[in-house]
């Protein structure tokens, strides 16, 4: 699947709209959802680059 932004764009996205707990939750909710391994590959690189960002950074 091509994107036209990053899994980490998406975090960060995420992480300042929802904070880092919630997002997290988010993604494991949508992860969880997916029928297709493609769109599952796109949730778990999401998850992966919110556990590399630590829990009180926000960006901007």
């Amino acid at each position: 699947m091509r994107m036209s932004v990053s899994p980490k764009e998406i975090a960060e996205y995420l992480v300042n709209e929802f904070g880092h707990q919630k997002a997290i939750e988010e993604c494991h909710y949508h992860l969880n959802r997916c029928v297709d391994a493609e769109t599952a590959g796109v949730w778990h690189n999401i998850g992966a680059a919110l556990n590399g960002m630590q829990p009180v950074q926000r960006c901007n």
